[in-house]
């Protein structure tokens, strides 16, 4: 009579599909349901004990025989990030970002995990857990872990749809999702821009000043070239930017065009391409210690650094706000026609430019509210 096998994988017990693995090294044992899925793949799925493996196996047959869609609920994190990168419908630039996420922050924490194991309880845990990655170290912000939590969102979303989950976990966390920080948008106000001009290093004023005459955001200022300023025609053409990982690539849709290049702008740009020690048409107008474009992350640090030194009232500004303060310099004008503030901001739909053109206070508003009512009579 030949003697039982006692260890070794997919050992069979005494209940059809259910099967157990034992280590010859520890004897060490894994129950498993065996079942073929809606692929026709047979599959050996880890459970908790033997009771679960039947119990699935049960689930799983009843599911595929009923005409359901089900896949093995051992696929790991890591397991379905190949799917999701052909299933997501980001742009080029999001998907650059996403990867890093993955990179830098998902896979060390979740890549071996089980997706079926990811609940709210450890989405909490992770949260908390989240540190800055630069020098200064301490716990992360709240806006990037919004930005990382909302990435792991789409990937369990994908998993949602492949039947790999019944809900997405990051979708449930309610009160428990990092709160909004951003700074609402305003311009600066009297004396802030020179105040933050002299609390700047001397490479960041010109790039400071460049952004707020031309309205520009900051992957557009960084990116410019000198083939980009054309003195003779007085225009700039904005048309590429840096973007957050460094690299040069052409402008949001909509966003590229020809603006004209103000008096301020022009002395600025001329100033800076006489002292350029490259000024061909392809060289950076805004250039770092090794010649080439300075890069936006570089920019933004130095900006928040200098925004540090300062006491504003009544709270701080964004760099973002140089563009919000050049639109609603603008359209405060006498006599601005929107029209061309919405073509010289590049925005598609003028409510966009609405959303950037603030109050800015002026004393003799009062005398021409009078002369404005006059002809009611006192």
């Amino acid at each position: 009579m030949p003697v039982a096998q006692t260890t070794g994988r997919h050992l069979k017990t005494k209940a059809e599909g259910v099967t157990k693995s034992v280590s010859p090294r520890t004897g060490r044992v894994t129950w498993e349901a065996r079942y073929t899925n809606s692929d026709g793949e047979r599959v050996y799925e880890k459970c908790a004990s033997f009771e679960a493996a039947k119990a699935r196996r049960a689930e799983a047959t009843h599911r595929v025989g009923r005409g359901e869609v089900v896949t093995s609920t051992s696929v790991t994190f890591a397991d379905v990030l190949v799917g999701w990168r052909e299933w997501r419908k980001v742009k080029e630039r999001s998907a650059v970002n996403y990867d890093a996420h993955v990179r830098v922050h998902l896979l060390p924490r979740f890549g071996q995990m089980k997706v079926k194991d990811i609940s709210r309880a450890t989405l909490k845990s992770w949260l908390n857990s989240l540190t800055r990655e630069d020098m200064h170290g301490g716990e992360m912000g709240d806006g990037t872990k919004r930005i990382l939590l909302s990435t792991l969102s789409n990937i369990l979303d994908y998993a949602v749809d492949s039947n790999l989950l019944s809900v997405n976990p990051a979708r449930a966390l309610g009160r428990a999702k990092p709160r909004q920080t951003a700074m609402d948008p305003r311009i600066l106000g009297e004396g802030e821009l020179d105040r933050l001009l002299a609390a700047a290093a001397s490479w960041l004023r010109p790039i400071i000043l460049c952004t707020l005459y031309g309205a520009l955001r900051l992957g557009e200022v960084v990116g410019l070239t000198w083939a980009d300023v054309d003195f003779d025609a007085g225009t700039i053409n904005v048309h590429q930017q840096i973007d957050p990982n460094g690299k040069r690539q052409d402008s949001t849709k909509g966003a590229a065009a020809t603006i004209p290049l103000s008096p301020q702008a022009r002395k600025l740009l001329a100033t800076l391409k006489l002292a350029a020690q490259d000024s061909s048409p392809g060289a950076p107008v805004f250039v770092n210690g090794l010649g080439t474009h300075r890069h936006p992350r570089d920019v933004q640090r130095a900006f928040t650094k200098a925004r540090a030194k300062l006491s504003v009232e009544p709270r701080a500004f964004r760099f973002h706000d140089l563009r919000h303060t050049a639109v609603s310099m603008l359209a405060n004008m006498p006599g601005a026609d929107m029209v061309q503030v919405q073509a010289y901001a590049r925005h598609a739909a003028m409510t966009t430019t609405l959303g950037y053109v603030h109050k800015i206070e002026k004393p003799e508003w009062a005398d021409t509210l009078g002369e404005a009512f006059a002809v009611f009579g006192s």
